[in-house]
């Protein structure tokens, strides 16, 4: 990861702390700023969370509802304030039945840690609850999953991790996230912001 994606720390306790839902930044060095109304960031999603009603069984229909699945992540959804979306549970996810065990997390957890979150501030999940290869009708059943936790009261801001789940959720037509840093995105009314899954 480039030194300078780790800059969003500084955003989302900005976000965190003043609970701010719509905000943008030129760069990460640079204070947040009120975006003006006609320079809204136009977000053209691969799959849509603006899911009519809740869905009992988000798993009934779907193309792998007979796979093994992992649909809790990591931590406390009822206190946490950071919700850190990746595309994927690994395999490794579902033998443990622990997001606690993906690399990713064990990567970045003591970034966090380090920068004065606590592991309860933060729920980090995958978009995909399954093994399964990508499917997009697969993925807009998950969808259901994530909408749940993103609307969870105490999550103020969320971090998705990777140009793959960035595409999914909030623009198809990026294919890098270079441009998308600083910038902060909406979600379901959070603020949302976007960077790279690898941490070297």
């Amino acid at each position: 990861m480039d030194k300078q994606d780790l800059g969003f720390f500084e955003e989302v306790e900005h976000v965190i702390s003043n609970h701010k839902s719509k905000a943008v930044a030129g760069h990460y060095d640079q204070k947040l700023k009120e975006p003006a109304k006609d320079r809204k960031a136009k977000q053209t999603s691969e799959l849509k969370l603006l899911i009519d009603e809740a869905v009992a069984d988000p798993c009934s229909g779907c193309p792998y509802e007979s796979k093994p699945k992992l649909l809790h992540g990591a931590g406390d959804i009822t206190k946490a304030k950071l919700l850190v979306v990746v595309e994927k549970i690994s395999e490794l996810d579902l033998l443990s039945r622990d997001m606690k065990k993906n690399d990713r997390y064990k990567k970045f957890l003591p970034i966090f840690l380090s920068k004065g979150f606590v592991e309860e501030d933060i729920y980090w999940v995958a978009l995909s609850r399954c093994s399964g290869s990508e499917n997009i009708d697969a993925v807009s059943h998950c969808l259901n999953y994530l909408r749940r936790e993103i609307l969870a009261p105490n999550i103020k801001c969320i971090l998705l991790l990777g140009v793959r789940t960035m595409q999914l959720l909030i623009d198809k037509k990026r294919t890098t996230i270079f441009k998308a840093r600083g910038q902060i995105f909406e979600i379901l009314g959070k603020s949302c912001m976007v960077t790279s899954e690898r941490l070297e």
